[in-house]
C-alpha cells in the first residue's frame, strides 16, 4: 500500500462475506500501520450494517439528497467510528441519487485527506456510482466463494471490471473465502 490508498471490495453475488472481508481489512490495517482507516459503505443492508454494529448500532439516516449536500456535511452526517478504531462512511444513498457518481471523486477526495486508508464495500451490482467507484481505486478485491456457479459468475465481472474501468488486471486481487455461513 502506498500512502494514502483506496481499496474497493466487490462481489459478482451476494452473501460471500465482502462486508466481513472489509471490516476485517479495516482493523488490521488500522492495528498493523497505526493509520486512520474508513469503510465507505455504498451498499450494505441492514442485516450487514447489524452484523457490523449490533442492533443499537447505527442505521443509514435518511439525508437530503448527497449531491446537494456540502461536502464537509457530508463527512460529519455519515462517518461514525467503529469500537475497533476505524471509522465507517454509510453512502448508501449515492446508489439511487441521480448525481451519485459524481460525488463519489470528490467524497472520496475528502475522505483520503482524513484517512490513510479508505476501503469501499460494493454492492454486488454494476451501475455508474460502482463503476465511478472502481475507476478511483487503488485496489479492487473481488470476493467470491467456492460454489462453481459464483466462480463463473466473478470470472465474468472481472472482464466487465476490465472493460469498464480500463487497465485493471493488476489491481484486481481474488479473495476466495472458504468459510460457510452458520444457519
Amino acid at each position: 500500500f502506498s500512502e494514502a490508498t483506496i481499496a474497493s471490495v466487490y462481489s459478482a453475488v451476494k452473501g460471500v462475506g465482502c462486508t466481513c472481508f472489509a471490516v476485517a481489512l479495516a482493523a488490521n490495517l488500522r492495528r498493523e500501520t497505526g493509520q486512520a482507516v474508513v469503510i465507505m459503505d455504498l451498499g450494505g443492508s441492514a442485516s450487514s450494517r447489524q452484523w457490523l454494529y449490533g442492533p443499537t448500532g447505527p442505521l443509514q439516516t435518511t439525508r437530503a439528497s448527497l449531491a446537494q449536500t456540502p461536502l464537509e456535511e457530508q463527512l460529519e452526517a455519515g462517518l461514525t467510528m467503529h469500537p475497533l478504531g476505524f471509522g465507517v462512511f454509510f453512502a448508501g444513498d449515492l446508489l439511487f441519487d441521480a448525481n451519485g457518481a459524481q460525488v463519489i471523486a470528490p467524497l472520496l477526495s475528502a475522505l483520503i485527506n482524513r484517512f490513510g486508508y479508505v476501503l469501499i464495500d460494493l454492492p454486488a451490482e454494476v451501475n455508474p456510482a460502482v463503476i465511478k467507484a472502481l475507476t478511483q481505486s487503488d485496489v479492487i478485491y473481488v470476493i467470491t466463494d467456492a460454489e462453481k456457479e459464483h466462480v463463473t459468475r466473478t470470472h465474468a465481472l472481472i472482464h466487465q471490471i476490465g472493460s469498464s474501468v480500463g487497465e485493471a488486471e493488476q489491481r484486481i486481487k481474488v479473495v476466495l473465502n472458504s468459510l460457510t455461513e452458520r444457519p
